[in-house]
């Protein structure tokens, strides 16, 4: 089965009666982050809900000690492109 894993903080919205679903899993998940404004995924078998203004880890370091490759370039969105070694903290 799926674990809760790393959540964020959300109201505690508790609904009077259960209702029936008929839909997939993944439009069912899709539905409640656009509702919580949260992007969801499945990683390792826990279902991690963060909300869109938040993460869920710490930045990675990226220098030539820690395995960067050549230099970083800025992207006109405001976002960055690397090469790098394989690392297994970065998902």
């Amino acid at each position: 089965g799926v674990t809760q894993g790393i959540t964020g903080d959300f109201p505690d919205t508790v609904f009077p009666r259960g209702r029936a679903i008929y839909s997939s899993t993944r439009n069912v998940m899709d539905n409640i982050a656009a509702q919580c404004k949260a992007t969801w995924q499945l990683v390792d078998g826990q279902v991690q809900m963060v909300p869109e203004d938040k993460y869920i880890h710490e930045a990675i370091l990226l220098n030539a000690d820690t395995g960067l490759i050549g230099m970083p370039q800025q992207t006109m969105g405001g976002g960055v492109n690397v090469r790098c070694l394989i690392n297994p903290n970065i998902r």
